[in-house]
């Protein structure tokens, strides 16, 4: 299963726009939580990427990078990883605010 997808890559203006697809692993998911129920890419992917989305375990959004002239590949790619690792902290972190009281229930 790959974390990153990169879709296509067109040159515009002597600039690279990467797109991209994300899969960010839910860290605490909760029953009967799916963000992201099915993928905008179900082709290109494994069927364990395709089972983790139905099961709310992964969550899918899409990203555009800019990758400039004078940029480096390896730079671009550390850029892209790091924005990566970043949104899995905050989307896990979205996620957890969001569901903290799900399923709880209130007697009166």
């Amino acid at each position: 299963m790959a974390d990153i997808h990169v879709l296509t890559t067109p040159k515009t203006d002597g600039n690279r726009y990467v797109y991209l697809i994300y899969h960010i692993p839910i860290n605490s998911p909760k029953e009967g939580v799916v963000p992201t129920p099915t993928s905008s890419i179900e082709s290109l992917l494994e069927q364990g990427e395709i089972d983790a989305l139905a099961a709310g375990t992964l969550y899918e959004m899409s990203k555009t990078f800019v990758k400039t002239s004078g940029q480096s590949l390896q730079d671009c790619r550390a850029k892209i990883i790091s924005d990566y690792d970043s949104w899995v902290i905050a989307y896990n972190a979205e996620y957890d605010l969001a569901y903290q009281y799900y399923g709880t229930e209130l007697n009166t």
